[in-house]
């Protein structure tokens, strides 16, 4: 038996996949000087709970297309993300990089947990 696909989120998969595609094709293009970068990548209209759960599924699907679409970069640079809210119910979902900043290997990773 097939399962049957939530439009919404096929939506939200595909906007998320053009996003990427647009934040990844500016940070190739950027010039050494640029070393950090920031994209709009969505708004939304709703209280602030609700768009950072949007955001968060959003930012699963975020993870997943840096991967597929551009692996040499997420090796090389630091991607993170924050939610500004624009008024009481307008909030955006901003992506970063830093270009100087190499993300922290596992083993680093694994140490500050163990210590912490």
């Amino acid at each position: 038996m097939e399962g049957t696909k939530d439009a919404r989120l096929e939506f939200v998969k595909e906007q998320t996949r053009k996003a990427v595609e647009t934040f990844s094709g500016a940070i190739k293009s950027s010039t050494d000087e640029q070393l950090q970068i920031s994209f709009n990548a969505f708004t939304l209209t709703t209280s602030r709970a609700e768009a950072e759960k949007v955001f968060t599924t959003i930012m699963s699907i975020v993870a997943i297309e840096l991967f597929q679409q551009v692996p040499e970069l997420i090796k090389k640079i630091t991607f993170f993300h924050s939610v500004e809210s624009l008024s009481e119910n307008e909030h955006c979902l901003m992506l970063h990089c830093d270009k100087t900043k190499t993300p922290p290997t596992k083993e680093e990773i694994d140490a500050v947990v163990k210590a912490e």
